[in-house]
């Protein structure tokens, strides 16, 4: 009887040929994974601006009809061209706390390292220009008025956390009647 003995080790190329497959594989995941992930920080900053929204609406029914008067941003208060300082305002975020459970609905997921979030108290910028203490109206009545600005956002990222800058996508927005989108209406 012959006592043959079969090799049961992989050779090298075996081996090489099953690590290249694997890292052509990761290599297609990855990008469709990186994808997904972008998608959803959008996805929970829009559902951050909507819950903002309602708040700003609770707001508004408790305080005649009107929009806060807030600084645009708490950490260095604009000036407007009146010469009427933001300075003694406070921001949205502290402004809309009592009508919103938690804080961590200020910070935008996208907001890297919450710089705006430890800054301003949100990652979201407040258009006091605009609004300070801005009439909420029907909407049918603003649009005979002024129809341009349900189009002007209430709020939106401070940043571009959703896209490269210049990108349509690349802020997420907060619009007069709580309605929300990933790029401007204007």
């Amino acid at each position: 009887m012959n006592n043959i003995r079969h090799n049961t080790f992989f050779t090298l190329i075996e081996l090489l040929l099953v690590v290249a497959i694997i890292a052509i594989l990761i290599g297609i995941v990855m990008p469709s994974t990186m994808q997904v992930k972008g998608k959803s920080i959008k996805s929970v900053c829009l559902s951050n601006l909507r819950q903002i929204g309602v708040a700003l609406s609770m707001y508004a029914d408790d305080n005649n009809e009107r929009y806060p008067f807030c600084t645009m941003r708490p950490s260095d208060p604009p000036t407007s061209p009146a010469n009427t300082s933001e300075a003694n305002m406070p921001g949205i975020a502290p402004t809309l706390l009592p009508y919103i459970k938690d804080q961590k609905v200020f910070l935008c997921p996208g907001d890297i390292n919450e710089v705006y979030f430890r800054s301003e108290g949100t990652s979201y910028e407040w258009q006091s220009s605009l609004y300070n203490g801005w009439k909420v109206a029907r909407k049918k009545k603003v649009e005979e008025i002024l129809p341009e600005l349900p189009k002007l956002p209430v709020m939106f990222d401070y940043d571009n956390f959703h896209g490269k800058p210049g990108s349509k996508t690349a802020k997420n927005y907060l619009y007069p009647f709580g309605n929300v989108a990933g790029e401007p209406l204007l």
